[in-house]
C-alpha cells in the first residue's frame, strides 16, 4: 500500500501529464488529416502597400484640436520639472530685501505654517517645528494654549507678561 503523500504526489504529476498525452493521443489519430485540413486553407490575400484604406477616417474638430497640440508639445523643448530636485550650481541666489520687524512684536517672529489633527492629539508647525498644545516655543518664550483646526490657527500666551496671541496659517495667494 502506497503512502498518502506518495499517492498525492503520483496524482499531482498525473494531472501535468494528462493534457500532454492527450494532446500527442489526439494528433496521432487524427495523423494526415489534421496536417491536410491545415494545408487546405487559402493563404491570407498579399497586403498592397500602395493601397489606400477601404473607408476614410473622418476625424472630429476636437480629434484635430488634440492632435495639433500633441504636434506642437512634441516640438516644444524640455524644460525643468518642479517635481524634480536638482542642485542648480550655476545661479547664485539673489538677496531679498524685506522690511525687519520688530524684534519687540512677537506676533511678526512667529509663522503657522500647518495644523494637524490626529489620533494622539493636535499638532502645530510653527517656524518649522512641530508643537503640541502646552509646548514652548522657545523664540518668543509663549506656551501654546489651543490648537484649532477649523480655523487654522494656534493661540499662544506669553510667560512674560501673560498675554494671549492667535496666529493663523496664511492662505496661498
Amino acid at each position: 500500500m502506497l503512502r498518502p503523500e506518495t499517492v498525492r504526489r503520483l496524482a499531482s504529476m498525473g494531472m501535468f501529464v494528462l493534457p500532454i498525452l492527450a494532446v500527442k493521443i489526439a494528433a496521432m489519430l487524427l495523423g494526415e488529416s489534421a496536417q491536410q485540413s491545415m494545408a487546405g486553407l487559402a493563404p491570407p490575400p498579399p497586403v498592397d502597400p500602395g493601397a489606400a484604406p477601404p473607408a476614410s477616417v473622418r476625424w472630429t474638430p476636437q480629434q484635430l484640436t488634440a492632435a495639433r497640440h500633441v504636434d506642437w508639445l512634441k516640438r516644444q523643448p524640455f524644460e525643468r520639472s518642479p517635481l524634480l530636485y536638482e542642485e542648480d550650481h550655476g545661479i547664485t541666489p539673489q538677496p531679498i530685501h524685506t522690511e525687519a520687524a520688530d524684534p519687540s512684536d512677537d506676533q511678526a517672529r512667529l509663522v503657522l505654517q500647518a495644523v494637524m489633527s490626529s489620533e494622539r492629539g493636535r499638532t502645530a508647525v510653527i517656524n518649522g517645528r512641530p508643537y503640541r498644545e502646552g509646548d514652548t516655543v522657545h523664540e518668543v518664550n509663549a506656551v501654546v494654549e489651543s490648537i484649532d483646526c477649523a480655523t487654522r490657527s494656534a493661540t499662544l500666551r506669553n510667560r512674560r507678561n501673560n498675554q494671549s496671541m492667535t496666529i493663523n496659517v496664511e492662505r496661498p495667494r
